[in-house]
Order: C-alpha cells, then structure tokens, then sequence
C-alpha cells in the first residue's frame, strides 16, 4: 500500500458509502518528520493543545452503578435534544486526556452535546476496590442506561480510544440488534480487539521505552485513584510491574475476577464480538500501529460485516495520526476530525 493510502475493508451504502466517498479526499498524510510510529504516538500524547474554547461550561455529574462503585462524568451540555458524543478514554486516560478534550472541541463546534466518563471509581467507602478495565462494557451500558433516563439524552454517538475502542466494540457486539434506539453510531481510534496479541507485541525490545513510559503513568494513577490496596493486591509485586502483562497479573485480573492475565486477555477481548455488531461503526487503525497489531481488523468475518467500516492507514502510530498543516481540516489530528465527519453524516440523515 502506498505510504498515503488509506484502506477501506468495507462496502455498503448510506452515510457509511458517502463516508467512504468523503474519504478519498480526506487520506491520511503524515509530516515527513512524523512518519515513525513511535513518534507519531509520543508527540501525539505529548502536544500541548488549547481547549479554552468553552471548557468553562463544563459540568460534573455523579453516575452510581450497580455494586457501589461511582464514575465522574465531564458533560459539555446544550439541550439533551442535540447529538451527544460520549467518549471512552483509553488505558490510564481520563477526561482531561488530549484525545478526549479534542473530540469533545469538536463536538462543541457541531453545537452538540459532549459526555466524558471517568472510568475510576469515586466511591471509596465500598469494601472492595473497583477496576475498570478492557472488559468493563456493562458498566458503560449502565452509563448510557442513566444518560437515556435520568438525563433524558435522545441521540447518542459513541466513541472510544485505544483501551475504550475495545469497551464499545464489546459491549456493540453484546448488543448485536438490541441497542438502544438513541445510539445513532459509533466510531473508535487504534481500538485494543485482542488483548493477548497486544501483550506479545508490547513485550518487543522496540517497545520498551514506550511500554515503560505507559506503565508508570498507569501505576501513578492507580495509586492515586485507590488509597488502599491492602488485602487485595500484593504490594510488593506491584511495586515491581514494569510490563502490562505483569500490571494485568497484579492488579487488574484479581480485583476485576479473573483467574489471571491470560484468563483476562480471553475473556475481555473484543474480538470475538465483532461479527455481531449491528450499529454502524467506524475502526480507525494505523498498520505500524506499536502495540496493538492490525491482522484481527482484517480477518474476513470482521470487514465482511456491513456495520463495520474498517479504515486502515500506512502510519499514524497509536492515537497518534497528526497529518500535515494545510490539509483543510480543524486542526492536525486526522482521526478526530474524521470521526466528527462520520458522525456529522448520520447526524444530517435524521435531521434530514
């Protein structure tokens, strides 16, 4: 594939085809100092950006789910009539993540409604430490359940990011053909479908300085976001993880139920769900993506599903995609900006 080209595994009609039309326009083109993944990852988490265009109209809400645990939400609110777009951060992010405040911008300048779950628990006093991790789709059902009836949201447009891809694409699978009427379509970014192959492509030599550089922000926010992990986690060990296998060994598999790390990659994968997605989706995904590999994305019985509208690019890195200036577009994150054109396709058809 030329090094510009952008794949599409897909063919269908409706906003997915004019989409597809949209996007021969609209290929990915990376700075020529940007074309390595792992800097295209880095600069990309790293780039200081400006989101002082109404941030100050942010709301908090308290959302209690079943078993005591609580969840923050960040909502960027106009009328609960408008679209909403609810996005799931990725592992270790939260809303105040670049990603987050930039999908959130955009949808700000559509006049939508924008809602950002913190996925950390804000109940202290349940006896158990709660962790949200890959497999965590039934605490955002719950979510959407109480932004449909308690806030009384009429349209919702999902996305997720790296860790909070593979959330949605489970919990769209698990839905198959009952999702709820408000959810008009979904879109995710570098989206993590197989954990375990993940794993193995985290534990390469080349992926040390990155590997090391997410787990340590990751222990900092675990230990930040639970005062005590006494009884349920092994301190010491903890203290020791310096991989994701081993952080998923120590922390997540005990706390969230699983045998152990392998036991939780099979289980929490969204792989094996994405036959059944029924809602229109879009996965966008960099082939020299560092550490989630690209081969499951294309497997037949995921591009040959007529929901799914798999974009492939020849870089970008992880979340990264920072296109070249002068493309026409809000500003460098490619993938942002095409997840807005997706959604502003459907948006148009119902207000059609």
């Amino acid at each position: 594939m030329p090094e510009d080209m952008t794949q599409i595994l897909s063919s269908t009609a409706g906003p997915v085809h004019s989409f597809q039309q949209l996007l021969k326009d609209r290929s990915f083109r990376p700075p020529f100092w940007l074309r390595g993944a792992h800097r295209q990852t880095l600069v990309a988490s790293l780039k200081k950006r400006e989101f002082s265009w109404g941030w100050q109209h942010s709301r908090e809400h308290f959302v209690d789910l079943q078993g005591g645990a609580g969840v923050r939400l960040v909502g960027i609110w106009r009328d609960a009539r408008l679209p909403t777009v609810v996005v799931v951060h990725g592992t270790g992010g939260s809303s105040d993540s670049t990603y987050m405040k930039g999908l959130s911008h955009k949808a700000y300048r559509e006049g939508w409604n924008a809602v950002l779950p913190n996925l950390y628990n804000t109940n202290q006093a349940i006896a158990r430490p709660k962790v949200f991790h890959s497999g965590s789709s039934r605490e955002i059902d719950e979510i959407l359940q109480q932004l449909i009836l308690k806030y009384q949201v009429e349209k919702i447009y999902l996305a997720g990011v790296s860790m909070g891809g593979n959330i949605l694409l489970k919990l769209l699978g698990e839905w198959g053909r009952s999702y709820p009427h408000q959810v008009k379509a979904a879109a995710v970014i570098s989206p993590l479908v197989d954990l375990r192959a993940s794993w193995k492509l985290l534990e390469r030599p080349s992926n040390w300085v990155l590997q090391h550089h997410m787990v340590t922000h990751l222990k900092r926010r675990v230990r930040q976001g639970v005062p005590s992990l006494d009884g349920f986690v092994d301190r010491k060990a903890f203290s020791r993880v310096r991989t994701f296998r081993h952080f998923d060994e120590v922390y997540t598999a005990p706390l969230a139920g699983y045998r152990d790390a392998l036991d939780y990659y099979e289980k929490a994968s969204a792989l094996p769900h994405l036959k059944n997605i029924q809602l229109p989706t879009l996965l966008i995904h960099s082939l020299d993506d560092p550490v989630i590999p690209a081969e499951p994305l294309q497997a037949p019985e995921v591009h040959s599903n007529p929901s799914l509208e798999v974009v492939l690019t020849q870089r970008g890195g992880h979340v990264g995609f920072m296109e070249k200036g002068g493309q026409g577009d809000l500003d460098r994150f490619w993938a942002e900006n095409r997840v807005i054109d997706f959604f502003r396709l459907f948006v148009s058809r119902d207000n059609a």
